[in-house]
């Protein structure tokens, strides 16, 4: 018998009025009873950013650490109560507040990655609070880290879209996204899934062959062949079409891997993203983009 309960990691911002990622997990998931979901919320520590001048005396230091603490249990309780009212058990939640200790990122990884959580969910900004001297996003910075389970960035969903399409140009990273769709969706029959290939030079040969391996990663995982569309494209922006796709279909999800075959030898995508990836990073609204490296 196969194991299909899901244990998701959600970070929860400081900002109990979004609660993005509560709110797709509500909207997104109708079998609410085989998934749990641990809330995480990394509480600012004063001593990480403190300055040669100036700093805060030991008193002022343990207040500040006091009203961080407060409020990450007021945003984390939140956070349940809000997940409780879409029907997830009260059973199936566990929340936990932690100080910062090295920065909120690399707190979040080590964290995700010790519990062997299925995903990571973001919201707005994905953690508590961005770190003074970081001015990209959070959910971008995270990225760049050595996180190796699957990341789902959400923002603004909407509860009336369903599905999920699947972006793949059969590399593993995105044939190990389809496993992970798979496995995610294998206890919902209301979300269909679109496996989609754009491509401006490659042969029907070849896009047949990348079909039928991202369809098999799928089977593999119990989804029914009624439930699976496949849609080939052809395109030189790739990035472009696959967000007019997206939204012209209104997709809950994207999914797509972390790299494509061609990496970019600079920026964002040198890290972990290709230049296709990271495009659709920062252009996607109103749905959730599932990365998987």
């Amino acid at each position: 018998m196969l194991n299909l309960n899901k244990h998701f990691l959600l970070a929860v911002s400081d900002e109990p009025s979004h609660q993005y990622g509560a709110r797709f997990l509500g909207y997104f998931f109708q079998n609410k009873s085989r998934i749990r979901v641990d809330l995480l919320n990394i509480a600012f520590n004063p001593q990480k950013n403190m300055a040669t001048q100036g700093d805060p005396t030991p008193d002022q230091i343990s207040r500040i650490k006091h009203s961080s603490m407060q409020k990450g249990n007021l945003v984390l309780q939140a956070a349940h109560d809000k997940l409780l009212s879409y029907g997830f058990s009260g059973g199936s939640l566990k929340s936990d507040l932690k100080m910062q200790t090295f920065s909120t990122v690399q707190d979040l990884v080590s964290y995700a990655r010790k519990g062997l959580y299925d995903s990571l969910v973001l919201g707005r900004r994905g953690i508590g609070m961005l770190e003074s001297l970081v001015q990209d996003s959070v959910s971008s910075k995270l990225l760049h880290q050595e996180c190796d389970l699957p990341i789902w960035i959400c923002r603004e969903p909407a509860r009336e879209k369903q599905g999920v399409l699947i972006c793949t140009d059969g590399s593993e990273p995105s044939l190990s996204v389809a496993d992970h769709v798979g496995f995610a969706l294998a206890e919902e029959p209301a979300h269909g899934i679109t496996v989609l290939h754009v491509s401006g030079n490659r042969d029907e040969t070849e896009r047949e062959h990348i079909m039928n391996s991202t369809l098999k990663r799928l089977q593999d995982n119990n989804i029914q062949e009624s439930r699976i569309t496949l849609k080939g494209i052809n395109s030189s922006d790739i990035s472009g079409t696959i967000l007019d796709y997206a939204r012209q279909n209104n997709f809950a999800v994207i999914a797509m891997g972390r790299t494509e075959r061609k990496k970019p030898a600079t920026g964002l995508g040198r890290f972990f993203m290709g230049s296709v990836s990271e495009k659709v990073f920062k252009n996607f609204n109103h749905a959730s983009l599932w990365i998987h490296h």
